[in-house]
C-alpha cells in the first residue's frame, strides 16, 4: 500500500507540473489496512503508516459504504449483508447477528459468519432476562470481555475467551441526545463476535455508533415496509372471493396473477355473482395505481357493485350505479369495473360505453 501511494504521488506530482487539474473525488481512496499478524489484544490497524490523518480517513470510509448499501437494501438479507462487508470486515468480527424486539421478546432478524449459537441463544429469549443484549436495550452499548472473561448470560465458557460488542440500534421516531437526557427509540441490538481478546478505544466506540445509527434506521425501514406489506396482502386477499360459486351447466375458474413482483397488491379483484333465472354476473375489478388507498376504494366498489348485480339491475344500471363511489372516495382514484351476464353477455365498462 505505501508503495503503491508513493507511485501514485509521484504520476500526481507530474501531473501538477504540466498543469493538469487533479481534483479529489466524492469518496476517500484510503481503506482499511488489517495486519496478517495476530492481533489478539489489540485495535486492528487503520490508515497508511506514516500518512496523517489517513487513519480517520480509512475508519469512515465503512461507515460512507454502510450508508451507500443500506440505501439499496430492501430486505433484511440485503441489510445483513451490508452490515458484513461494512462492519464485520473492517472490525474483524468472527460472527454478526441484527436482533429486534416484538412483544417482551428477542427474534434474530439476520445474522451472519460463525453466529448458530448467538442466534439459539437469542431467537425467542425474553427481554426481561438479564444479558448484554438486553442491556443493550436501555440505549447504551455493551463491550462485554474486553479483557477475554466471558460476560454474564453470554452463554461461553473460560476456555473461550473473546471480545464481544453489542450496538443499540436507534430508530428515527425519537432520535435524541443522550447527553441532554432525552430518550431514543431502540428498534433492536447489533451483536459482534470477535476471534480473541481486543480493546475498543474511543474512536472506535464512535465508528460503530455511526454504524449502529445507520442499522437502526434500515432496520425501522424495513419492519415498517413489512407491516405495511402485509396489511396491504391481507386487504386484497378480502378482495378476493376465497372460492367461485356453482353455476349450473357452467364451470368457472380464476386466477390471480401479477404481473410483477411490486403489483402483489393494489385492489384489483374479480367475482362471480350468481342472478336469478340460471344467469350469473362476470365482475373484473381493476384500478389504477397500486396502493393500500387504492385497494380500500375497490373494497367499496366491490361491495356496491355485488349489491346492485344481486338486486338483477342490468350491467349499465349497476356500473353507472357505482362508477361515482372513487370520487366520493378518493377523488384521484381511477377504477374500471366490467359486468357481464350469460345469455346476453352484455358488458359495460365504468369508463367507456356500454357495448351490446
Amino acid at each position: 500500500m505505501q508503495r503503491t501511494g508513493d507511485q501514485l504521488a509521484a504520476v500526481l506530482a507530474g501531473l501538477a507540473e504540466r498543469g493538469t487539474a487533479v481534483t479529489a473525488g466524492p469518496l476517500p481512496a484510503l481503506v482499511p489496512i488489517w495486519p496478517a499478524s495476530d492481533t489478539a489484544g489489540n485495535t486492528p490497524g487503520w490508515g497508511v503508516p506514516g500518512a496523517p490523518g489517513s487513519a480517520g480517513t480509512s475508519m469512515m470510509y465503512p461507515v460512507r459504504r454502510l450508508t451507500e448499501l443500506l440505501n439499496r437494501a430492501t430486505t433484511p438479507d440485503d441489510i445483513v449483508e451490508a452490515a458484513q462487508w461494512s462492519v464485520m470486515a473492517p472490525f474483524g468480527a468472527r460472527a454478526l447477528a441484527l436482533v429486534t424486539v416484538d412483544q417482551g421478546h428477542l427474534w434474530v432478524l439476520g445474522h451472519s459468519g460463525a453466529s448458530s449459537g448467538t442466534v439459539r441463544r437469542l431467537h425467542g429469549a425474553r427481554t426481561d432476562a438479564e444479558s448484554p443484549v438486553t442491556d443493550a436495550l436501555h440505549g447504551l452499548p455493551h463491550f462485554p470481555a474486553a479483557s477475554g472473561a466471558p460476560a454474564a448470560g453470554s452463554g461461553r465458557t473460560v476456555g473461550e475467551p473473546r471480545a464481544e460488542a453489542h450496538l443499540p440500534l436507534p430508530g428515527s421516531l425519537r432520535v435524541g441526545d443522550l447527553a441532554a437526557g432525552e430518550q431514543r427509540t431502540v428498534v433492536g441490538v447489533c451483536c459482534l463476535s470477535f476471534p480473541g481478546p481486543r480493546t475498543f478505544p474511543t474512536e472506535e466506540r464512535a465508528v460503530l455508533g455511526m454504524v449502529a445509527q445507520s442499522l437502526g434506521a434500515a432496520v425501522e425501514r424495513g419492519e415498517l415496509s413489512s407491516k405495511q406489506r402485509e396489511v396491504a396482502q391481507c386487504l386484497q386477499r378480502t378482495l378476493l372471493p376465497p372460492r367461485l360459486p356453482e353455476v349450473p351447466r357452467l364451470t368457472t375458474a380464476a386466477r390471480y396473477w401479477p404481473t410483477t413482483a411490486t403489483s402483489k397488491v393494489g385492489g384489483d379483484w374479480y367475482d362471480v355473482i350468481p342472478l336469478p333465472g340460471e344467469r350469473m354476473a362476470l365482475v373484473v375489478g381493476d384500478v389504477e395505481g397500486h396502493s393500500m388507498e387504492s385497494a380500500a376504494v375497490l373494497g367499496q366498489v366491490r361491495s356496491a357493485v355485488a349489491t346492485y348485480a344481486s338486486e338483477d339491475h342490468p350491467p349499465a344500471s349497476s356500473s353507472a350505479a357505482t362508477c361515482g363511489v372513487p370520487g366520493r372516495r378518493a377523488p384521484s382514484s381511477t377504477t374500471g369495473c366490467t359486468p357481464g351476464g350469460c345469455r346476453t353477455c352484455p358488458i359495460r365498462s365504468s369508463s367507456s360505453p356500454p357495448k351490446w
